[in-house]
């Protein structure tokens, strides 16, 4: 029965009439920009200039799904950090067998039944130094839950680790829109109902805070080194994403 819904979900997915997204765009570290920056990882002041360049092409909140959990080789974790203390940053935690980094957890209210039973536990967390982690804005988990035939089609809002919960990185962002540091959660005996950003409407989830993602949407994209962002990137959450091949981003 569990098989037939998620290919029906499937089905839908593949038939919808695909929409261009407008609050969101990409910017793709793609084969291009390692031939013209080097190698990955790349030292964290060009990073932290890539934060300014987006700002400064009138993006409305920039957002880094990458691990920065050990300091920069090149030692510009500094001038990083000096950036993303004056410009608002979402940066990127996962869900891990074995820590590292300072994991940032989050505040939530709930409304209701005990949490913990109802969140996805794992072992531990990668974090960012905490340097950075205290600085950012936002830090959200980058982790997938894939349905039993491996495609992930749902993804949780909330996880735990050794008892701190953890918004994943698209909560994170709602968040900060509605600008405050916490989020209200309501449950009942068999789980969890919704997740409440301030000034938002409640966002239904299933019991373990998953929600449906819907595939219909295409993002403007842009290649990392393109001179001009602006037609691409004006007014639209900025995710500064890793794409080239090689490149691990979840």
């Amino acid at each position: 029965v569990e098989t037939a819904r998620l290919k029906s979900f499937d089905y839908y997915q593949r038939n919808i009439t695909p929409t261009v997204a407008e609050n969101v765009a990409i910017v793709e570290i793609d084969e291009m920009s390692l031939d013209k920056h080097g190698q990955w990882p790349w030292p964290r002041d060009l990073i932290a200039d890539s934060v300014i360049k987006a700002y400064e092409n009138g993006a409305a909140l920039v957002v880094l799904p990458i691990l920065f959990s050990e300091p920069d080789r090149m030692g510009h974790d500094e001038y990083f950090k000096e950036i993303i203390s004056q410009a608002p940053v979402v940066l990127g935690q996962s869900a891990s067998t074995k820590g590292k980094g300072t994991p940032v957890p989050r505040g939530f209210v709930v409304i209701g039944e005990d949490l913990s039973p109802f969140t996805f536990n794992y072992e531990a967390a990668i974090g960012p130094i905490e340097q950075l982690g205290n600085s950012a804005a936002g830090v959200g988990m980058m982790t997938t839950t894939p349905e039993l035939d491996g495609v992930v089609r749902r993804m949780p809002l909330i996880i735990q680790t050794d008892g701190n919960y953890y918004p994943t990185l698209s909560l994170e962002v709602l968040r900060l829109f509605g600008g405050r540091d916490s989020y209200q959660v309501k449950t009942d005996e068999l789980g969890i109902e919704s997740v409440r950003i301030y000034g938002l409407e409640p966002v239904i989830t299933d019991s373990n805070s998953r929600i449906w993602l819907n595939f219909k949407y295409d993002f403007p994209t842009i290649s990392f080194t393109e001179e001009d962002w602006s037609n691409t990137v004006q007014d639209k959450i900025v995710i500064l994403s890793p794409t080239a091949e090689g490149l691990t981003n979840t």
